[in-house]
């Protein structure tokens, strides 16, 4: 099921609350390679800290059923950035999604395994797993540059969870009991 194809910037603007980054990045469509991607770029400052993470918001889309695999078309830089997919389920538990490390140049297709979500940093030992309260909601894609990563430009074409998946009702579920 394709969730979003990245074609609008207005649709997924860098979330500057959420972004460390003190120079400037750049985000915008790319229609040069024929099909639309969005192009995210930007360089290291001083002032950055070691790591730098820069979060572009999704429109809010939730999905139910049996997801398998989340798949992320990305034109790669060799920077060796992390890609993140960010959720949360119906009971607003977080839920992170890694798409690895951009260790290569060119068009590839990233895969995160949906049934087995990372662990959010800061998760401390011992901290019970939660199992996910469908609907879960998507709401964030960040990168993450190291402190040996000077510079990223890369891009986004489309992704597409797989499984007998199927668009659900969004919502943070209430014990109004």
């Amino acid at each position: 099921m394709l969730l979003y194809r990245f074609d609008n910037t207005d649709a997924y603007p860098v979330l500057e609350s959420l972004t460390s980054a003190r120079g400037p990045v750049t985000i915008r469509v790319d229609r040069e390679s024929g099909a639309s991607c969005l192009r995210l770029e930007a360089k290291r400052h001083k002032r950055d800290p070691a790591e730098v993470v820069i979060a572009l918001a999704l429109p809010w889309r939730s999905i139910g059923g049996d997801l398998q695999q989340f798949l992320l078309d990305v034109d790669g830089d060799a920077s060796g950035c992390r890609l993140t997919l960010e959720a949360a389920d119906a009971v607003g538990n977080p839920f992170f999604y890694e798409f690895g490390a951009v260790d290569f140049a060119g068009w590839r297709t990233c895969k995160a395994d949906a049934r087995t979500p990372s662990k959010p940093r800061g998760m401390q030992r011992g901290m019970a797993e939660a199992a996910i309260c469908f609907p879960l909601q998507l709401h964030r894609l960040s990168l993450s540059m190291g402190a040996d990563c000077s510079a990223v430009n890369v891009a986004f074409r489309n992704l597409v969870v797989t499984g007998d998946v199927h668009d659900a009702p969004s919502g943070i579920a209430r014990d109004d009991a």
